[in-house]
C-alpha cells in the first residue's frame, strides 16, 4: 500500500467527533416548577369539579392547595374561578344554611310553620350567599320550596282559624247549620295547612325536593378522600418530593429515562482523540 493509500487520520476524527453526543441539559429549578404548576393545574381541575358537584368546603381545600402549588411553580396562569378565601366563605355560608334547614325541620315537625318558615328563608338566603362565593350553581331552591309551602301552610291555618272563629259566632247565635257549615271549612284549611306543613318539613320523607338543589361530598364522585389535607397532597404523577436537586431528578412521570446530572456524561473521557486512532498499527 502507498502512502497515498494511507486513511484520512482527520476524516476519521472528523467522523468520532460527529458520533458524540452532547448531553442534554437539564435545569433542576424548572423541572421542579413544572412539576408544582402540574399539580396545581390538577388541584384547580379537582376543585372546579367540587364545585360543580356543590361541594364547597373540598373545592375550598383543593383550590387552597392549588394556589400553594401555583405559587412554589411561580406561575397562577392555570388558575381559574374562585380563590380559597371566597371558596372557604361558600363553604361557611353553606354550613349555615344546613343549620337553618335543620330549624326548619325541627319547627315544622312540630307543627310551628312561622318558625319554620322563617328558617327556610334564612336557609335560602345563607345558600344563594354560598353559591354566589363558589360560583356555583344556585342550590337555594329547595329552602325557597319548603319556605313557599310554609307560607301556604300559615295562610290556611289563618284561613281555618278565622272560618272557626265564624262558626262559634254562628253557633252562639243560633244559627247551627251555618255554624257547621263554617266549621266544616274549617276543617278543610286545617287539613291543608298540615298537608303543606308536612310536604314542606325538610328531609321529611314524601317532601318537596328540588333536584337542582341536590349537592354531592365531590369525595363520592372522585378517588379524593373524604379527610383530604392540602398539607399533605401528593400529586402523584408530577410528585415533586421525587425531586432532589442535590443528586438525581427521576423524570420517568415527564416520559424519560432517569437522569444524574452528577454522571450521565463525562466531557473529558467520553472521547480521546490522541488515542482513537494509531497510524502505526495500521497493517500496510
Amino acid at each position: 500500500m502507498s502512502r497515498g493509500e494511507l486513511p484520512n487520520l482527520s476524516e476519521i476524527v472528523d467522523a468520532l467527533q460527529s458520533e458524540i453526543v452532547e448531553p442534554t441539559s437539564v435545569d433542576p429549578a424548572s423541572l421542579v416548577a413544572e412539576a408544582h404548576a402540574t399539580a396545581a393545574a390538577e388541584l384547580q381541575q379537582m376543585a372546579t369539579e367540587a364545585v360543580e358537584v356543590g361541594d364547597y368546603a373540598m373545592a375550598a381545600e383543593l383550590r387552597e392547595a392549588a394556589e400553594n402549588e401555583a405559587w412554589e411553580a411561580g406561575d397562577s396562569s392555570m388558575l381559574s374561578g374562585s380563590d380559597s378565601i371566597d371558596l372557604q366563605s361558600a363553604a361557611d355560608s353553606q354550613a349555615e344554611a344546613a343549620e337553618w334547614e335543620q330549624v326548619q325541620a325541627e319547627a315544622a315537625a312540630a307543627g310551628d310553620w312561622q318558625t319554620a318558615h322563617d328558617a327556610a328563608a334564612e336557609a335560602a338566603d345563607a345558600m344563594q350567599t354560598a353559591d354566589l362565593n363558589a360560583g356555583g350553581d344556585d342550590h337555594s331552591g329547595q329552602a325557597q320550596a319548603e319556605q313557599y309551602e310554609m307560607t301556604q301552610a300559615l295562610d290556611h291555618e289563618a284561613q281555618g282559624e278565622w272560618y272557626a272563629e265564624q262558626a262559634g259566632e254562628w253557633a252562639e247565635a243560633g244559627a247551627y247549620d251555618t255554624a257547621e257549615s263554617y266549621l266544616a271549612e274549617a276543617g278543610e284549611h286545617f287539613d291543608a295547612a298540615e298537608e303543606h306543613g308536612a310536604y314542606g318539613t325538610h328531609g321529611a320523607p314524601g317532601s318537596v325536593v328540588d333536584p337542582m338543589s341536590v349537592t354531592e361530598s365531590y369525595s363520592s364522585t372522585s378517588d379524593v378522600p373524604a379527610d383530604f389535607d392540602a398539607t399533605t397532597w401528593d400529586a402523584g404523577s408530577a410528585d415533586v418530593a421525587a425531586f432532589d436537586a442535590g443528586s438525581t431528578f427521576d423524570a420517568g412521570s415527564y416520559g424519560a429515562s432517569s437522569f444524574d446530572a452528577g454522571s450521565s456524561y463525562d466531557a473529558g473521557s467520553s472521547y480521546d482523540a490522541g488515542s482513537s486512532f494509531d497510524a502505526g498499527s495500521t497493517d500496510v
